[in-house]
């Protein structure tokens, strides 16, 4: 297990501000950690930078979001270095994103990956299809403001600087990975040509992700 450099921690820093800012546009990070942590996690992986996602909740009793489900990126480095891409929805009022130990407030809940992920990734999927219990979007927290077409406009943003990117990489894809863009193809088949369609802001790229789905 390695150990990154001052230089690494500042590029990777870079990497998921950039990410993080064009999926969300002008939306706020709040309610958003699984939405941007995943796709984020394997744009991360495709530039070498091996990560996972924690699955926790914030623990703060003097904060209004005390008890907060929580999703954050976890670098596989001797100090398990973190990456939040929304750690401003509760550090801050302005846009931020972390890279460096994990604040004291994080608590990781006591499971596995593979034993919490599938759980959380069918609830996300469910959302986007329209299928779901509104109360169990990941990082909803019983608060059903979550607006369908904002979450395309950030989900289709994410998988279209995803899916570009790794046409230019070789490396097995994961089945997290294929999830991922299973979940996206299914999307954009159920929305095409019905009103929320009309709504999202696509940009040039989306062409190529669209072409995929839609053979």
């Amino acid at each position: 297990m390695s150990q990154y450099s001052k230089e690494q921690l500042l590029e990777i820093h870079k990497l998921a501000t950039d990410f993080t800012k064009c999926i969300l546009i002008e939306y706020p990070q709040d309610n958003m950690c699984f939405t941007v942590s995943y796709p984020l996690s394997l744009y991360l992986e495709n530039l070498g930078y091996e990560n996972q996602i924690v699955c926790g909740s914030y623990q703060n009793e003097n904060s209004l979001k005390n008890g907060t489900p929580h999703f954050w990126l976890q670098l596989k480095d001797k100090l398990k270095t973190i990456v939040d891409p929304t750690i401003g929805q509760f550090e801050s009022t302005h846009f931020q994103v972390h890279v460096g130990e994990k604040p004291k407030e994080y608590e990781e809940i006591p499971f596995e990956f593979d034993e919490w992920f599938c759980g959380v990734y069918q609830r996300w999927k469910d959302k986007l299809l329209g299928d779901e219990n509104p109360l169990y979007y990941p990082e909803q927290f019983n608060n059903n403001s979550l607006d369908i077409v904002m979450l395309l406009n950030i989900n289709l943003n994410a998988a279209t600087i995803l899916y570009s990117q790794s046409k230019g990489y070789n490396k097995a894809h994961s089945v997290v990975y294929d999830k991922y863009f299973d979940c996206i193809f299914q999307i954009i088949r159920n929305y095409y040509g019905k009103k929320e369609w009309s709504q999202i802001i696509f940009n040039h790229s989306f062409k190529d992700l669209f072409a995929k789905a839609l053979p």
